[in-house]
């Protein structure tokens, strides 16, 4: 089975992206939604999957990000592989963009030098548009 992952749209009335489009991109693929902003952010921060740290930034907790970001930051420092570290760093300040705002958040991921000199980032952006 497929995950397909949601996010609110900014106005947090509408799912970012209309799931039943994802049906039709992929007919007879099985997929379940998972709507992150349901998910509490501790359920993803206890798992055993140092992956999932980019996905917490979009869950459900209370109060101001940032507590959220700096747990983030200490698990994927103390859990990710070293080949993945700076990866890691760059996905979960890309998706934590989706739903904040503000410089001095993405700091505690690194911000603009670990956007630049993520692998994963480089190597997209050294493909060529088609």
């Amino acid at each position: 089975m497929e995950a397909v992952l949601l996010r609110r749209s900014p106005d947090e009335k509408n799912l970012g992206y209309p799931w039943y489009n994802v049906a039709k991109m992929a007919p007879g693929v099985p997929f379940h939604r998972l709507q992150l902003w349901e998910i509490p952010a501790e359920e993803l921060l206890a798992a055993s999957d140092v992956g999932l740290i980019p996905r917490v930034p979009l869950t459900q907790f209370d109060g101001p990000p940032e507590p959220i970001v700096r747990q983030c930051r200490a698990r994927i420092d103390r859990d990710a592989p070293p080949d993945e570290h700076e990866n890691l760093l760059a996905v979960t300040q890309f998706l934590a963009r989706l739903r904040y705002h503000g410089p001095k958040l993405f700091q505690l991921l690194g911000g603009r030098k670990a956007m630049i000199e993520s692998p994963l980032l480089e190597s997209w952006m050294s493909v060529p548009n088609r």
